[in-house]
């Protein structure tokens, strides 16, 4: 179960789970997600401020680096989802 806020999937607590860095970026991120070592047929889905999906990939290892250099200066959010787990995190672009 997701539950939405003007749009956006609406975050749980995923301390561990789920981490971007730096934060605020400028170039590029870094999503760090140890507790899906291993996981297969996962996507990372991010999203700008009004819920619009700006990026879809397919989840392939531990970490992903994105580059974010082409984004607007604002507030996005990262999903992970893997079968039925889901994490997000937010991040800012300046």
């Amino acid at each position: 179960f997701t539950s939405f806020i003007n749009g956006i999937p609406a975050l749980q607590d995923n301390t561990g789970v789920l981490s971007v860095f730096p934060n605020p970026a400028h170039d590029k991120i870094i999503i760090d997600y140890p507790s899906f070592k291993g996981a297969r047929n996962g996507e990372i889905t991010m999203f700008d401020f009004r819920g619009s999906i700006i990026l879809q990939i397919p989840l392939v290892q531990e970490k992903s680096e994105i580059d974010v250099s082409h984004l607007a200066k604002g507030a996005y959010l990262v999903m992970l989802t893997c079968g039925h787990d889901k994490a997000s995190a937010r991040f800012i672009v300046r």
